[in-house]
């Protein structure tokens, strides 16, 4: 599960995101529209740890990736649930 609690991110005083929540379940789709500015690829960018968040958290799993760089976000481990159609080789891997 994706998780984000009121994340924020200010550009030279411009709030970009304004304390942003939402919850993605395992295996869950989520779509996020809005117009162009609305700030989309911002959140993006900082569930992906391609920038860092002002305020707030993130986290995958249970495990808090906040401040956490792309590439360490890709290389956790990934969770395997209990269902017998999935294993570890559904996950992608990540480039050296």
């Amino acid at each position: 599960m994706l998780e984000a609690r009121d994340v924020r991110k200010s550009f030279n005083g411009f709030a970009a995101i304004g304390g942003v929540s939402l919850t993605v379940p395992e295996r869950g789709i989520t779509a996020l529209i809005g117009p162009n500015g609305a700030g989309k690829s911002t959140l993006f960018n900082l569930l992906t740890g391609h920038l860092r968040a002002d305020a707030g958290t993130v986290s995958l799993q249970g495990r808090d990736i906040t401040a956490a760089a792309p590439h360490a976000i890709c290389r956790l481990e990934p969770h395997v649930s209990n269902s017998p159609t999935r294993d570890a080789s559904d996950c992608r891997s990540c480039p050296p």
